[in-house]
This record gives structure tokens, sequence and C-alpha cells, in this order.
């Protein structure tokens, strides 16, 4: 009742979550602009890396108080050879963190499966615009700086994580 009676006082058209999901509709349409066959394996990259870059950020608080990382500090390093996931996205070993997370006793689903055909085709993708989406919280879809974070991934409910899969 309350959004309804409000939503003139609101502009959801520049909300966090518009902010993301028009820039990650610019990284999709870049990597189909390379090539328009790529669209099922370029969609469960983009999803993947969202997913991913949403657990690097999230941090929860333990019964004692004291927060943790999803990630435990020197995961990427170890695993992707970098501090961060943009890094092991940067020098193409983020293959290393999907096979790594895809294993049984991490993310048991095998959502990090990918067959070598489907590694092949994303290898051909660049990932600047990604990279983008995922570590400049700064610049909205058309890369227009702002002096202030438009959204931050420790915050984005996973709802809209959950709808960007769907």
């Amino acid at each position: 009742e309350f959004w309804n009676a409000e939503k003139d006082n609101f502009a959801f058209d520049r909300s966090a979550h518009k902010t993301h999901l028009d820039k990650l509709r610019v990284v999709r349409e870049a990597f189909l602009k390379e090539d328009e066959s790529l669209a099922k394996p370029a969609n469960r990259f983009l999803i993947q890396c969202v997913l991913i870059r949403y657990l690097e950020e999230k941090q929860d608080e333990d019964e004692t108080g004291k927060l943790r990382k999803v990630f435990p500090e020197g995961f990427f390093q170890e695993i992707g050879g970098g501090h961060t996931f943009k890094d092991a996205l940067l020098a193409g070993t983020f293959w290393k963190v999907f096979a790594y997370l895809n294993q049984q006793e991490h993310l048991n689903g095998k959502i990090f499966d990918w067959t070598e055909d489907e590694k092949k085709q994303i290898q051909a993708i660049s990932t600047d615009k990604l990279v983008n989406l995922l570590y400049e919280p700064r610049s909205n879809a058309s890369e227009q700086l702002a002096l202030w974070d438009l959204y931050s991934f420790r915050y984005l409910p996973v709802e809209i994580v959950s709808s960007i899969y769907e």
C-alpha cells in the first residue's frame, strides 16, 4: 500500500538496481555484438561473474559478532593468481576459480561446469566492459562517471542476482 501511494516520490529509474541492470544489458549487448551465437554461454558467463562478485563482497557476522567474508583472505590469489576476481578476469584465470567452485565440496550443483567448446567461445570475448560493470560502480551504463558509487555488490539484494539469473 505504501509503495503504491508514494510511487511518485521515488525515482526508480535512477535507483542503484536499475543502474546495475542497465550496465549488465550494455555488457551483454557488447558480448553479442562480437558474436550473436554466444547468447546462451554469454548469459551464463555474466550471471556466474555477477554471482562471484556478489559473494566476493558479501559479509556476515559470525556468532561472536566478527565480520567474515564468503571467500577467505587470499582465496583469489591461491586459486586465480590475483588479489580479486577482477584480477582473475583480466588474466584469464577465472576458469580456475570456476573449476574450484564447481567441485562437489564447494558449490555442489555444477553451475560452474563448462565444456571445452564453451570455454573457447567465452575466451573470444573481451572482458573489459564486464570488469567495468563489476568493479567500477562510479559509472553508469553510458560510462558517465559520478562522484560516488552508484551501487555496491555488498548491499545488492540477492533477489537482484536471482532476477538476473531468470
